[in-house]
């Protein structure tokens, strides 16, 4: 009877950790459909949280580092971290070479596009958080942000 009681928890056990991991990627695909869905619109803007370089990180103020991207144009602000000193990047431009690529079973959605000497790459991961690359004349800025409907 031990036994058979045993066997049974075991059995429990492993199907209840089997059903997390399904909920977890269930969980996340409702906010990846909504994230693809917004994406293919190409209205939509991203909001920088933060910007960071290997060992600094800088919280950004609200409506201060934000790109709307409409049809195709691009207009908005980077901002670098501050120890850098350097002006923020202002776009104000139609985009070429707008790609996304969508990887439906990482649930990543990957963007990238020019803006004249401006090449910026979003990757956008499964639970909405999006990482910002944006390259300019040798320079970098990385940030941390969210993409919303405008």
């Amino acid at each position: 009877m031990k036994k058979v009681i045993l066997l049974f928890c075991l059995c429990t056990s492993i199907c209840s950790f089997g059903q997390e991991k399904q909920t977890q990627k269930e969980r996340f695909k409702s906010t990846y459909e909504a994230m693809k869905e917004l994406v293919e619109s190409q209205r939509y803007a991203y909001v920088g949280h933060y910007v960071y370089s290997n060992k600094n990180r800088e919280k950004l103020k609200a409506g201060n580092n934000t790109i709307q991207i409409s049809g195709s144009k691009a207009h908005g602000q980077l901002r670098h971290l501050s120890v850098y000193n350097e002006d923020s990047w202002r776009l104000n431009a139609k985009f070429s070479n707008y790609q996304v690529d969508y990887i439906d079973e990482e649930q990543i959605i990957s963007i990238q596009f020019n803006i004249e000497d401006l090449n910026i790459y979003f990757d956008i991961k499964p639970n909405g958080n999006v990482f910002l690359t944006a390259k300019k004349n040798g320079k970098f800025i990385t940030q941390l942000g969210k993409i919303k409907n405008i």
